[in-house]
């Protein structure tokens, strides 16, 4: 029967709230705020996106009629994957938290 024996969260002292798994508004993977860390979220900071090689020819050059030229990449680290390990860690933060920015890489 749930309740009985005095286990669980409220008998611990850790709150219900504090013991459910959160969503993370960055990386959107679930996790327990009892273990985050400095590194458990690794994502992109910014968005993955394309840009026309338009930007990039020569005046007076044209693309090939019929092909498309967007290169699509992440903006933060210019990787073209778009499944591509993030390139930023830091801790999970849950809808709801303050942002504290962007972390830092995930090598260090």
């Amino acid at each position: 029967v749930a309740g009985v024996g005095g286990g669980g969260a409220a008998a611990s002292g850790v709150s219900a709230a504090a013991a459910a798994p959160r969503l993370c508004q960055r990386c959107h993977v679930r996790f327990l705020p009892s273990e985050n860390g400095p590194v458990a979220c690794v994502y992109h900071p910014e968005s993955y996106s394309g840009e026309d090689s338009q930007r990039w020819t020569a005046p007076g050059e044209r693309p090939p009629e019929g092909v498309s030229t967007t290169s699509y990449f992440w903006s933060c680290c210019g990787s073209a994957d778009p499944k591509a390990r993030g390139c930023v860690a830091a801790p999970h933060v849950g809808y709801g938290d303050e942002d504290d920015g962007w972390g830092r890489g995930p090598d260090g």
